[in-house]
């Protein structure tokens, strides 16, 4: 190779510089290929990663009752609308769905796809701690992960996706 990078590469090591400067984001999470997973949303359509195809993907793992995720979710509606208009799907999975419904989400104030965690995506993306964030690639691998609510989360959402975009000339 004499000192020439590969893409794939140059894509890991941004991975691991987004992971490194993360609060919370864990070793070996990011660069890793995104296991699949199929959720509902609150008016019961399903979704899934095979149906983002072309879209960098976020997942907002958060519970309505934990002060940190009811912090977290403005952050997220903030990057939904940052990037409404581009390739880039947003999505809380709510650990907190009481009768298909949340109280706390208001789906006037919060326009972002919110979909019913079943457990199989928490077990998936092995979310201990909520809220957890993880940003999907263009190429399906895992590009950004943060575990806790630490001020300036959207920011840091919004770099991961900026960089996915860029990336791939979008």
């Amino acid at each position: 190779m004499n000192g020439v990078l590969t893409r794939g590469a140059v894509v890991g090591a941004m991975a691991i510089i987004l992971c490194a400067g993360s609060h919370g984001c864990e070793s070996g999470r990011a660069g890793l290929a995104a296991r699949p997973w199929s959720l509902t949303d609150l008016e019961g359509t399903k979704h899934s990663l095979a149906d983002q195809a072309g879209q960098v993907v976020v997942l907002a793992f958060w519970s309505s009752d934990d002060v940190p995720s009811r912090l977290a979710v403005s952050d997220v509606q903030k990057v939904y609308e940052q990037f409404a208009d581009r390739a880039v799907a947003v999505f809380g999975v709510s650990m907190e769905i009481v009768d298909g419904t949340d109280a706390f989400f208001d789906v006037e104030r919060y326009t972002f796809t919110q979909l019913i965690s079943d457990g199989s995506a928490v077990k998936t993306y092995a979310v201990d701690e909520i809220p957890t964030f993880v940003v999907i690639g263009l190429d399906k691998g895992v590009v950004f992960r943060e575990e806790g609510f630490a001020p300036g989360v959207g920011q840091r959402l919004a770099l991961a996706i900026e960089q996915q975009l860029r990336q791939h000339g979008m």
